[in-house]
Formats: structure tokens, sequence, C-alpha cells
């Protein structure tokens, strides 16, 4: 999404189906993956198809780009390219070409298998990782939805040095919230499972 941002004129400009701007967005996906150790084997997850019980949510998403866009013309007639940026910058979305052509130009990278999820990505990493088929998430974003789906190791912040930050989910946040929990209340209560060790 940080290349997207950078490049948001360029990608809400571009003609639908152009590759023009391919190139730069797969740049940024590979310069992360050249971050993590030459051992690892990355598998890339990309969002699918929208899911339907969302639709309303894309729908607000769509109509509140196409304003985006609107306003964007608005500035542009005044000349005013801050303000236009500002907005291309909301309006901004995944190309829906760019999924066929992430698949076709990682197809040639023998470490790296991608995957098109049926629908949002973040769901299909939590099967995955569910299922013992992968260790650990690579975050782009600070996607808090990984903590909604359980997901136990979540990296974010992945530097140029190869150093990220790491959050193990079960220790950093649910084991907070236990200890929270077991904080002994001045109140006598029955004893419960959490104040087993």
């Amino acid at each position: 999404m940080k290349s997207l941002m950078s490049n948001a004129r360029d990608v809400c400009l571009e003609v639908e189906g152009s590759v023009k701007h391919h190139a730069t967005f797969a740049r940024y996906v590979q310069n992360m993956l050249h971050k993590l150790p030459e051992s690892s084997s990355i598998l890339l997850v990309l969002d699918g198809a929208q899911w339907p019980l969302k639709a309303a949510t894309h729908t607000r998403r769509r109509n509140s780009r196409e304003a985006a866009l609107a306003r964007v013309m608005e500035a542009n007639a005044a000349n005013d390219q801050t303000t236009a940026d500002k907005f291309f910058r909301e309006a901004v979305t995944v190309p829906s070409s760019f999924t066929s052509w992430i698949l076709t130009h990682f197809q040639k990278n023998n470490r790296v298998d991608v995957v098109v999820a049926a629908f949002e990505a973040d769901a299909q990493l939590a099967c995955l990782e569910a299922n013992g088929q992968i260790d650990i998430v690579l975050s782009a974003a600070e996607d808090s939805d990984f903590i909604v789906y359980g997901m136990r190791r979540v990296m974010y912040n992945l530097k140029q040095d190869g150093s990220f930050h790491e959050v193990a989910i079960f220790d950093d946040v649910l084991g907070k919230i236990v200890k929270v929990a077991r904080r002994p209340s001045p109140v006598a209560r029955r004893p419960s499972a959490l104040d087993r060790p």
C-alpha cells in the first residue's frame, strides 16, 4: 500500500489494464522479500474477490473513492496540486490488472509462491497459519485484522537492514489481558479457569 500511496496520482490516472506502474509495485514487494533471510520460504497471499457479506462496505469505499476523484478534478481546475494530491491518496485502489501481473512476475522466482485468496488475504493467512502451513505473517501495513483473526505471530515494520517488530499475539496481547484478568479482586468470588497457572 505504501507503494500505491507514493504513486497515487499515476495509479488513479492510469488506464485500466495498463502495466505502466506494475513494475514499481513489484519492486516494492521484491525489496521487502529480499530483506528476509535466504533460507525463508515465502508465500505471497493476494486479495481475491470482494466478500459478498461486505457489499455495503465495498459500495461505501467505492463511493468515497469516486467522491475523492471528483474533488481531485475540482482541485486540478483550481490549480491546487497539494489538495489534488491529498484526494488522489484517498481515491487510490489496487488496479485489478495488478494481481494477474504479479502472478506472472513471481512465477519466475523459485523462492516465492503466490496464492490468490478466495476473498480477503487476511482470512486466508489466518487459515494457513492455523493449519501450520506458515510460521509468521509479514504485514506491509499496520493491520489490526490479524489480531482479530487470532494469528499468533505477525511481523510489522520490516526495515532495510532486515530488522522488524514482531507481535506474538498470545504472548504480547492476550497474555496481558489474562494478567489483567488474574488480578485479585477485593470482592470474594468463586475460583475460575483464569485462576489456574
